[in-house]
């Protein structure tokens, strides 16, 4: 029993194949056919693909005659490729994984084909390919696109497309990462560079630099988490942040430049210059903007991550600097100052609302006190 098949490409058509039924075996004979449509379920063949659908129909037919002997030897002697084998692989998921459309945008790039042979997937080529990545991805990275192609290199001995695997003794290797930080050169700079984009970005970024708070906790926190204390007749302002475990809350104490940011936020959201741009006004005499009288969320026209991150690259190229700016960055930075002012591991855990040691143990290793100047946060 022969039958024309239709699956479904990452561009959007469909690869016509023919599903041949004999004696209890299944196999598939692909035609190298297109079609924009899959027309097992759709009768109405559109003008452009009817010369794909009379060319596979034609194929079937010839392959009915009952000779049976010369489609297996077809199929048998037909040249497989590496990246036809991993779309194939993931039909009945319909969907490839993050990883392996990476895998496959990389192996095009680098032999500039749109598939290769397995033929030519020996150690050999894949140590030239490694290099290559490594020339342009971290090294975690790498590591998880070449374990994915060990995977995917067994499933292909598995079926007897190959018969050893080039990878077999590769083991994932995992490479600590060096957590990124800035510089007291480097706050000055971008403080001092003016912005023409959404200002709450500017200053979200700035008070988790002279904070520690995450991304989520930037977005979702309220004006009533700030609150002013009178310890020891001492007048100071805290931040409310919930904890890691047993929903402990920690109030950590704001910087003075913390407290700017905020009062800029409170009172115009942000400080436009003559030119029309956005820069922080931390040295600004705003002892007049009471917080507690505000409510609501503190940021209220953030846009989302992804849309943040790609102003704050900008803000960095604008500001002379090579490293991309991220919450994430401003998180390090005011840890290892807080490190290089003299608090112990434990207080940086709790300012991180952190539970990881292995986190601190990294801006440990990265403390400088020499580098750092301990009142620029």
């Amino acid at each position: 029993m022969i039958t024309i098949r239709y699956k479904a490409l990452l561009n959007g058509q469909y690869s016509l194949y023919l599903d041949i039924y004999n004696q209890g075996q299944r196999q598939r004979k692909f035609l190298n056919l297109r079609s924009s449509k899959d027309y097992s379920t759709n009768r109405f063949i559109v003008k452009e693909d009817i010369d794909a659908i009379n060319l596979a129909r034609q194929a079937a037919k010839e392959f009915s005659d009952g000779n049976t002997s010369i489609c297996k030897k077809s199929l048998k002697n037909k040249k497989r490729h590496f990246i036809e084998f991993i779309v194939e692989r993931t039909s009945s998921e319909m969907k490839l994984r993050s990883t392996e459309q990476s895998l496959i945008k990389h192996i095009r790039l680098y032999t500039a084909k749109n598939d290769i042979p397995f033929s030519i997937l020996t150690r050999q080529w894949i140590e030239g390919f490694e290099k290559y990545l490594e020339s342009g991805l971290a090294k975690n990275t790498v590591n998880s696109l070449v374990y994915t192609m060990k995977c995917l290199l067994n499933d292909a001995m598995k079926s007897n497309l190959i018969k050893q695997n080039p990878l077999m003794e590769f083991r994932f290797r995992h490479h600590e990462s060096i957590p990124k930080y800035l510089t007291p050169e480097e706050i000055l700079d971008i403080t001092n560079t003016a912005t023409e984009f959404n200002p709450q970005i500017r200053l979200a970024f700035l008070l988790s630099l002279y904070t520690g708070l995450t991304w989520d906790q930037i977005l979702n926190l309220k004006w009533e988490q700030i609150k002013k204390s009178d310890p020891s007749k001492k007048k100071t302002w805290t931040i409310s942040v919930n904890g890691f475990s047993n929903h402990a809350t920690y109030c950590n104490i704001l910087s003075n430049k913390a407290i700017s940011i905020l009062s800029i936020v409170a009172s115009s959201e942000g400080i436009r210059t003559s030119k029309g741009k956005y820069r922080d006004e931390s040295n600004i005499n705003r002892k007049a903007i009471n917080l507690t009288c505000q409510s609501g969320n503190v940021f209220k026209s953030l846009p989302n991550k992804s849309n943040c991150n790609i102003h704050l690259r900008l803000w960095s190229a604008l500001a002379g600097l090579k490293k991309n700016l991220c919450f994430s960055m401003a998180r390090n930075t005011f840890a290892i100052i807080q490190l290089n002012k003299g608090a112990d591991k434990k207080s940086v855990k709790q300012l991180l609302n952190t539970k990881s040691d292995r986190i601190i143990m990294k801006f440990t290793k990265l403390q400088n006190s020499n580098t750092h100047d301990t009142s620029s946060i």
